[in-house]
């Protein structure tokens, strides 16, 4: 079984390919002026490698994120679904961080849109799944450090996730983990039970601002 995953972050275009739940290749391509034209480069190399035609799965993130990405990594999925017959399976954006931990009961995911805006949301585990407990967040780093320190108060074992180099907070070692995410992290996440049949996609108001 053959899957293919895609993500776009605010630094990094990539494409996962898995055959059952393990990673063959990563494609990775650098993002200039929050463009996405470089997807069709590496799919292009993808291509080259494996038959794109024979995919059963397809993963793809919903967001939070860029309009232009999340509609562009969603057209492409939909074309490659007609041309292989695979399914599309969506995460979100904070699921693709959960796979770099495991025994955290209380996880805090932040990580940096394409406008300097940082989206960070608070996680409780349930039985063995990470659950939303908050309403999605977002502002700048002055904002998310008020915050920190407000759930750190009350939640002394909170663990934090992000992407996001801080130069303004101070957080000590294990309490932190620094990940950029890609396009593996994310079929990862759909292989712990995060995918979604829903094909919305989530826009945050911030991006239209």
């Amino acid at each position: 079984m053959l899957s293919l995953s895609l993500f776009c972050s605010s630094q990094t275009t990539s494409i996962a390919i898995f055959e059952k739940q393990q990673l063959k290749q990563i494609f990775k391509k650098t993002i200039l002026d929050n463009g996405t034209e470089g997807i069709f480069e590496i799919l292009e190399e993808c291509s080259l490698n494996f038959d794109l035609k024979k995919l059963s799965y397809i993963y793809l993130c919903n967001g939070p994120g860029s309009f232009t990405a999340l509609r562009s990594l969603k057209a492409i999925a939909q074309a490659l679904s007609i041309s292989s017959g695979a399914k599309i399976i969506f995460v979100t954006s904070f699921a693709a961080f959960f796979p770099m931990i495991s025994k955290e009961e209380k996880v805090l995911v932040c990580f940096e849109g394409t406008k300097n805006t940082l989206f960070f949301q608070f996680f409780e585990k349930k039985k063995s799944m990470l659950f939303p407990s908050e309403e999605l967040k977002f502002g700048k780093e002055e904002h998310f450090k008020k915050y920190y320190k407000e759930k750190k108060k009350v939640n002394q074992d909170l663990t934090l996730i992000t992407s996001h180099r801080f130069e303004k907070i101070k957080i000590k070692e294990p309490e932190v983990y620094y990940k950029e995410i890609d396009a593996s992290m994310l079929a990862k996440a759909v292989f712990l039970g995060y995918g979604l049949k829903d094909d919305k996609i989530f826009y945050h108001k911030t991006y239209y601002e």
